[in-house]
């Protein structure tokens, strides 16, 4: 199945989507809230990202719209951008509305396509995410949360002792931004700890490097994928 995510289409995957077997540990809505904050932090922009008071009204916020979920975990229970940024105009805090101002044109403005509940079936044994048509404004939000609709997948096959992989084509496009990059090594860390997947790309070795050599905090981090060759590619995956 193609998914095809473009502001023209009616295909639609929710950031918000969570499942019971989203995260390794007990708390599947802390390893959420991180994703989270990772969106926001592109959703604000700014040098100096998301600061401290903005990072804990967005993390109390996200532990509140998921609460009704997680008591009734049913598909139309499943919160939207829409409930998080109505939980963050609810807050007292200026830095929860701040953060909140910055959600509205992806909440109610003219870039709202990702605050929909997810209408496609992911549920096929191959599914593309074509994202060619997202456009700039998008672009960098809707490759962070198709890596996160990918997660939950993974973590959906994992409880149902099924492996994932995943192929990735362009990954160094990825690592061009602080947020992206950095939730791409988290993906990666995760999925070889649980031999989930590994992403590949016939381009990484050199491309990936030279996309994060200035960023020195993600160096150390990134220079293992980026310094060896893919684990496979499409011909070279087992049939089984």
């Amino acid at each position: 199945q193609v998914i095809r995510v473009s502001p023209t289409s009616t295909q639609y995957i929710n950031p918000m989507d969570i499942n019971m077997n989203y995260s390794e540990e007990d708390n599947p809505i802390a390893l959420k809230a991180d994703f989270i904050l990772s969106l926001c932090e592109l959703v604000v922009g700014g040098k100096e990202g998301l600061q401290p008071i903005e990072k804990t009204v967005i993390d109390r916020c996200v532990h509140q719209v998921y609460q009704s979920y997680f008591n009734d975990p049913r598909p139309d229970n499943m919160p939207i951008l829409e409930d998080l940024y109505d939980e963050l105009m609810k807050q007292d805090e200026k830095e929860a509305h701040h953060v909140a101002t910055a959600l509205e044109i992806y909440v109610k403005g003219s870039l709202n396509l990702f605050n929909h509940r997810t209408n496609v079936d992911i549920d096929n044994r191959l599914v593309c995410y074509d994202i060619k048509e997202l456009g700039k404004q998008l672009k960098k939000i809707g490759m962070l949360i198709v890596q996160d609709q990918v997660w939950g997948r993974v973590t959906a096959n994992r409880e149902e002792g099924k492996s994932t992989r995943y192929y990735m084509d362009e990954m160094h496009l990825l690592l061009k931004e602080e947020q992206t990059a950095a939730y791409s090594v988290e993906i990666w860390k995760r999925s070889v700890n649980g031999a989930a997947f590994r992403p590949a790309s016939r381009r990484m070795s050199k491309t990936c490097w030279r996309a994060v050599r200035s960023r020195t905090s993600l160096r150390t981090r990134t220079s293992f994928i980026c310094s060896t060759r893919p684990w496979a590619t499409a011909r070279s995956w087992p049939s089984s």
